[in-house]
Parts: C-alpha cells; structure tokens; sequence
C-alpha cells in the first residue's frame, strides 16, 4: 500500500504533492500481533485468556459474581 514506486502513497502523492503520509498504527498492532502469537511462550498465555474470556462471556452468574468480588476489592484498597 505504501509502496515507494506503485503504492496508493505514491500514487497520492504524485496527485497531490502536499499530501502528508501517515501510517496505519491498527495495521502496526495487528503485525505485532500477529508476529506475537507465533512465539511458543506466548500461544498458550492467549490460550488461557480466551478460555478465562469465553467462561465469563457465556456464563452471567460468573460476570455477576466476579463484578461483586471487585467492587469489594475496591473497597478494602
């Protein structure tokens, strides 16, 4: 996309010369991401946070409780 000679950057810019490029940072993230989840330290810690995520998701007595257990914890601190 942002090629130097047949990207949209260029193609933009040889329209209008003034035009200021400014990178997608959610295209930045996403390649982190997606780099991230390839190291073996990392997929099973994604794992857990999805299986932690589905059981509150699916489940309203769990969100009902975990949501008392923190308002409690705000209280003692």
């Amino acid at each position: 996309m942002a090629g130097k000679f047949s990207g949209v950057r260029t193609r933009i810019q040889t329209e209008i010369p003034e035009a200021y490029y400014v990178h997608c940072y959610a295209h930045c993230l996403n390649l982190a991401v997606v780099k991230s989840c390839q190291l073996p330290i990392v997929r099973p810690t994604i794992d857990t946070v999805k299986d932690v995520s589905y059981a509150f998701h699916y489940s309203s007595k769990r969100t009902g409780r975990f949501k008392t257990m923190l308002q409690q914890a705000d209280k003692e601190h």
